[in-house]
């Protein structure tokens, strides 16, 4: 979490530098600040294989942009990522 986009461009363009593999590299904003931080990592020297890791906006599309309904699907987000990641099986869906 960062303090705006001025914050954002910097602390991601290190991230996405950066040799590791991280599954989750998330963003609060809208596809409107998606596409902004796009052309400027492009810029910045950053592949597009990287950028296209974002997941902007961050959080499971619950149709609610309260508060605590949207920090409740961002940690919702980010157990669903870890659970394919460290349990194969939940990510299956049942039939």
């Amino acid at each position: 979490m960062t303090m705006g986009h001025a914050t954002d461009l910097p602390i991601l363009t290190a991230i996405l530098k950066s040799s590791q593999n991280l599954p989750y590299v998330g963003v609060i904003g809208s596809l409107a600040k998606l596409a902004v931080l796009t052309k400027e990592l492009l810029a910045a020297g950053v592949a597009m294989e990287k950028i296209e890791s974002i997941i902007c906006p961050m959080g499971l599309p619950i149709g609610c942009n309260h508060p605590g309904k949207f920090a409740v699907s961002i940690v919702a987000q980010l157990l669903q990522i870890r659970d394919q990641i460290t349990v194969p099986c939940l990510s299956r869906q049942s039939p």
